[in-house]
């Protein structure tokens, strides 16, 4: 799989606001208000989030970072709540290690075999994370703990499923959130498509008949643009050292 190269990817989330209001402005004959001033915009982006072009990814959680989330919520769910955040933590936890134990081992397998766990995670990750970085922390485990089932064998059906929702999901498509709730959803299918079709290529044009709309569709060209930039990157750096 070609990984997702986050130091040398470009772009914002400037550009799917613009997409955004645009799309909306004509299927629905109103006018979007928002800014899409750099310096605000550049405050979204920060905090070593995931970019491709017009949109951004949910920031990368170190276990540390989602185990402090989840110790300033105490004994207490969130205000909106999630079943499974703790599971997402113990994940957390052991991805953050280099070596596992036969237990650890075992551990994940059966998160991953839990098919009601992989559906809750899949739920949570339809819901937008809000601006706070301990949510967003949380979100990003949650992803990466679905794009690693799909690679398992006891979680693969379920994750499979659990990720084509977040596809064809069209709360982006229209102006019934508010735009930082877009935002973050389109940096959450970004990612999704992105690593999906990295790990399996052969299912590109069928994962593309999931879109539900044009602006879903700027996300699928942004992260295939990507894709090939990435490509091309690398053969340089092959052709260099040769």
């Amino acid at each position: 799989m070609m990984p997702l190269n986050r130091t040398q990817i470009i772009g914002g989330v400037v550009a799917l606001v613009a997409a955004v209001s645009l799309i909306v402005k004509k299927q629905n004959e109103r006018r979007l208000e928002f800014s899409s001033d750099a310096a605000e915009a550049e405050q979204m982006m920060a905090r070593h989030k995931t970019k491709i072009d017009g949109v951004t990814a949910p920031p990368k959680a170190s276990s540390r970072e989602v185990q402090r989330a989840i110790a300033s919520a105490g004994e207490v769910a969130p205000a909106a709540p999630f079943a499974y955040y703790r599971e997402v933590a113990v994940y957390a936890q052991l991805k953050s290690k280099v070596f596992l134990s036969d237990d650890e081992k075992a551990q994940k397998n059966e998160m991953f075999a839990n098919r009601e766990l992989i559906e809750g995670i899949g739920e949570f990750l339809r819901r937008p994370a809000g601006t706070q970085f301990e949510a967003q922390a949380q979100q990003s485990a949650a992803l990466d703990f679905l794009l690693e089932a799909l690679t398992s064998k006891e979680g693969n059906q379920a994750a499979e499923m659990a990720l084509r929702e977040i596809i064809v999901d069209d709360q982006i498509e229209t102006d019934k959130l508010d735009i930082d709730s877009r935002k973050n959803l389109a940096g959450v299918k970004a990612e999704v498509l992105y690593q999906w079709t990295s790990l399996d290529p052969g299912r590109t044009s069928e994962i593309r008949g999931w879109l539900p709309g044009p602006v879903s569709e700027k996300i699928w060209r942004n992260v295939t643009d990507t894709q090939q930039r990435n490509l091309r990157e690398s053969a340089m750096v092959g052709m260099d050292d040769l």
